[in-house]
């Protein structure tokens, strides 16, 4: 049975956000300018890479990324919302993951970050909250780093949000 078809993408857009707060703690990462154009680091590229279920939520990824990256940029949305996207990455000015790629364009914005796998709950809800107030989740997906020796496993994921029709 394909379950992939019977997934809703905004289910995997939850998962990435449920698994950023679950598996994520606070770390030195730091992000100087958001990163353009927007492109998938290999971890996601591998699951991608992966057939059934692993890489149910790569197609509609893939779809709303090509969709961002053929729109327009209005600059001063977009540069407002990767600056807001941007502050719900700090907890008391800390960055609790790494943003590895972010981009607004007209109506969609898209992430990727990484953090360390820590159950510590150290992450910024209620900028967060904020955020889904202007953005609506669209997709995303959940990605892992395997250890290298002596190092710690990491989770990396990708979300893809678009602007919430009230904010058109």
């Amino acid at each position: 049975m394909d379950v992939s078809r019977d997934i809703n993408p905004r289910s995997f857009a939850c998962l990435s956000a449920l698994a950023l707060v679950v598996l994520s703690g606070c770390s030195e990462a730091s992000m100087t300018q958001p990163r353009r154009p927007f492109t998938l680091g290999p971890a996601i590229q591998e699951q991608c890479g992966q057939e059934g279920t692993r890489a149910a939520f790569c197609q509609p990824l893939n779809a709303s990324i090509a969709q961002m990256l053929a729109e327009s940029r209005d600059a001063a949305w977009a540069d407002a919302m990767e600056q807001r996207i941007d502050e719900i990455m700090q907890v008391n000015g800390k960055y609790w993951a790494e943003i590895r790629s972010l981009e607004c364009r007209r109506t969609l914005c898209a992430i990727e970050y990484v953090a360390a796998i820590d159950p510590a709950l150290n992450v910024n809800a209620e900028a967060f909250d904020g955020l889904l107030s202007l953005l609506e989740p669209v997709t995303g997906g959940v990605g892992y780093e395997l250890p290298n020796a002596g190092g710690e496993g990491r989770v990396v994921g990708v979300m893809v949000f678009k602007r919430a029709s009230a904010a058109n």
